[in-house]
């Protein structure tokens, strides 16, 4: 029993191994069989295949009833986007450079393992008043009434802003959202964390497509490359297609975030707006309409300067 409880656990770990290398697989086909297409075109086929393959990999687990890691499988891309520089790109960097690049790969990979074993928040005194809430419509307010005798300040304070995870069957203080990419919820004792990851992200993709392509002026060009129809030379240019790739959307992430930050809301509170009573605002109704409308007031954005200040805990 002990052994398949284990197995259990291992599962997810090894099939997302095994997605990772599957869909590296399928972007080396790109720069492999298409080394005459320009750079949009190989992203737009990439992009394409990976689309695909994350809707066929998600038809074929809900069809064996198996499920991957998501943490597993940005934990093994990170580990392979190394690989590939260290074996192959390496020898064509500069020292000084190739010692900047693999500490921000080595410290990304201390980064995620620090965020995925974080304290997001975790409410776990006074949890019998938490646990008699509604995890829909919890807030502050709501919960005041349930302090058992303790001083309002003092219970105000503590419970502020405690929202419920479905996910994590947890309370969590300052809960922005449920990071399945990062196997934790992300609350006010780990955003800071959250987004220097981010950042991080961000800045080893730039690094590394800096890297490939000076890569692949050694090698004089990608057209080169591909004719070789060598596996290890198209290896940092499929790589680097990933890379471009994740850019994007973790840019547009990042300034959202930082959009929340200066109006300091979090994400579910913007979501699920609808669930929480201190950001309804009850609009009165005017003469010939009959309902009342509700609109949404942040009553917590105080001013960009504040709000900073208060996520940065001065």
């Amino acid at each position: 029993m002990h052994l398949k409880n284990r197995l259990q656990l291992l599962l997810p770990s090894v099939l997302s191994c095994l997605s990772v290398f599957l869909s590296q697989f399928a972007l080396l086909l790109v720069p492999l069989y298409f080394p005459f297409l320009s750079l949009l075109f190989m992203l737009a086929i990439s992009g394409a295949l990976l689309l695909a393959g994350a809707v066929f990999g998600k038809f074929c687990r809900r069809l064996l009833g198996i499920s991957g890691s998501a943490v597993a499988f940005v934990f093994f891309t990170v580990l392979f986007v190394w690989g590939v520089y260290i074996s192959v790109i390496r020898e064509g960097i500069s020292p000084v450079k190739n010692v900047i690049i693999n500490t921000e790969f080595a410290l990304l990979v201390v980064g995620l393992y620090r965020i995925h074993h974080s304290d997001p928040g975790f409410v776990t005194t006074h949890r019998s008043s938490l646990d008699r809430a509604d995890p829909n419509t919890h807030s502050a307010e709501g919960m005041l009434s349930e302090s058992n005798g303790l001083p309002q300040k003092q219970c105000s304070k503590e419970i502020e802003r405690v929202r419920y995870c479905q996910i994590c069957n947890a309370y969590i203080k300052g809960f922005d959202h449920h990071c399945p990419a990062f196997g934790n919820c992300i609350g006010q004792s780990n955003y800071l964390l959250f987004l220097v990851l981010l950042i991080g992200f961000i800045i080893v993709e730039v690094s590394y497509v800096q890297c490939v392509s000076q890569f692949i002026v050694i090698r004089q060009n990608i057209l080169a490359i591909g004719l070789e129809m060598n596996i290890s030379n198209n290896l940092p240019v499929s790589t680097m297609l990933f890379s471009i790739l994740q850019v994007p959307w973790q840019v547009v992430f990042l300034v959202w975030h930082i959009y929340c930050i200066f109006g300091n809301i979090k994400t579910d509170e913007w979501i699920n707006w609808k669930k929480y009573p201190e950001f309804q605002f009850v609009v009165q109704p005017l003469s010939g309409h009959p309902f009342e409308v509700v609109r949404f007031k942040n009553p917590y954005d105080r001013g960009i300067s504040w709000n900073v200040k208060e996520f940065l805990g001065y």
